[in-house]
């Protein structure tokens, strides 16, 4: 689910942030699938590395399985909340992002 569905698809009542508490209304963030204030990621010291490009969801190192395929020489990065091998590095986009 995209984070723009999020606003549409969660009703606010429903949209509490995992951290505080309080509604959230916008700067809506997913944190290993659960709901939250982007600042209060900030707050709580939380350091996602990857992204999933399929639930959009912002993982932590322990939400990120390693899975092989085979015969097992060949290992790939998955969502441990959906299942997706697209995980996004968070470092590498923004060093991409730097470079422009």
């Amino acid at each position: 689910m995209s984070i723009r569905q999020l606003y549409r698809k969660v009703p606010v009542e429903k949209r509490l942030c995992h951290y505080c508490g309080k509604p959230v209304l916008s700067n809506i963030d997913l944190i290993d699938g659960e709901i939250w204030h982007h600042g209060c990621i900030n707050q709580a010291g939380l350091q996602p590395t990857h992204r999933c490009a399929e639930c959009n969801s912002l993982l932590t190192p322990d939400k990120i399985n390693r899975v092989n395929f085979g015969d097992g020489t060949k290992e790939f990065r998955a969502c441990g909340l959906c299942g997706s091998t697209e995980i996004i590095s968070l470092r590498s986009s923004m060093e991409k992002i730097a470079n422009l």
